[in-house]
């Protein structure tokens, strides 16, 4: 397989060996907050925001198939230490009983679509929670992301060419204020969802992470999938992970108590994709330069970023 399109390289995350040797800053702030819509449904939002003040940026994040926002901090944490406002909805496929419940496709998919881009449309409430801790939002600084389904969600709203699953119909769900679209596991092609150039209609940078372990028997039976359609375009980055499965070994989505195994991982994966953050949506010279430094192409356009 050959992929043109650069690909992000981490050293082996050693402990203490993060890039920039960048100071530790406040903890960042927590909150929730509940928005209603149209139709009378309610969704609940976890924030992490900077813990001081300044223009934040903002990151909509959709998270995995019955899991919950809950479940992210340790991707998020990052972001908001950087200065970013991570918005995370809770789905109506998530919670302990999530499995159980009985949505359709076409609805569970509308539904996600709408409750990852209501903040956009209802922003007084984040604007207010931005203003008790001395700082304001940048709405046109706007980077969608999200993990398994949810990456799937974050691809819609950059503008890709997807179907409704309950009907195939085409999908146009994009949103004009995104700036970037970060996508961690998303599927690859599925029949009468995700063609196979799904990604040929996404303009804005876009960066994607998967694991040379990530597969799920009998529905991404290869990690390359992942990966379908994702090149030729400028501005595209990807994180491939050597080791790293769908969870990152439990640390997200699916957690598991006392998960450690790819910590290491998982610290540089936040650590990359808060660089490219910081150079798509800050529009940070500096940071650009230092993903052009960790970059390079292998002989399949591939290289394995070393969880070590």
């Amino acid at each position: 397989m050959r992929v043109s399109r650069r690909v992000l390289l981490g050293a082996a995350a050693a402990a203490g060996a993060s890039v920039g040797c960048r100071p530790a800053l406040a903890e960042p702030n927590v909150g929730e907050l509940q928005l209603k819509h149209a139709d009378g449904r309610e969704t609940a939002y976890r924030i992490l925001s900077p813990g001081r003040g300044g223009v934040w940026p903002v990151v909509l994040f959709s998270h995995g198939a019955n899991s919950s926002n809950l479940d992210y901090d340790l991707l998020w944490r990052p972001w908001a230490e950087r200065g970013y406002m991570v918005i995370g909805a809770n789905h109506i496929d998530s919670g302990p009983a999530a499995g159980q419940r009985k949505v359709g496709p076409g609805a569970l998919w509308t539904a996600r679509l709408a409750d990852t881009a209501l903040p956009l449309s209802q922003r007084g409430p984040f604007d207010d929670f931005a203003k008790g801790a001395g700082a304001s939002i940048d709405w046109g600084a706007v980077c969608v992301a999200g993990h398994s389904f949810g990456a799937v969600v974050a691809q819609a709203l950059a503008g890709a060419k997807l179907l409704d699953p309950a009907d195939h119909a085409p999908v146009d769900g994009r949103i004009g204020a995104a700036s970037a679209c970060m996508t961690f596991s998303p599927p690859g092609p599925l029949p009468g969802f995700i063609p196979a150039d799904a990604w040929a209609t996404v303009t804005m940078p876009s960066l994607l992470q998967t694991g040379d372990a990530d597969i799920l028997p009998g529905f991404v039976n290869d990690w390359r999938l992942r990966l379908t359609g994702f090149s030729g375009a400028p501005d595209r980055w990807s994180i491939v992970a050597h080791g790293v499965d769908h969870y990152f070994g439990g640390l997200i989505c699916r957690r598991k108590p006392d998960a450690v195994a790819d910590l290491p991982a998982l610290k540089e994966t936040a650590d990359l994709s808060g660089d490219f953050l910081d150079a798509y949506v800050r529009r940070s010279p500096r940071a650009r330069q230092r993903l052009n430094s960790r970059s390079q192409a292998g002989d399949d356009g591939l290289l394995i970023f070393a969880a070590a």
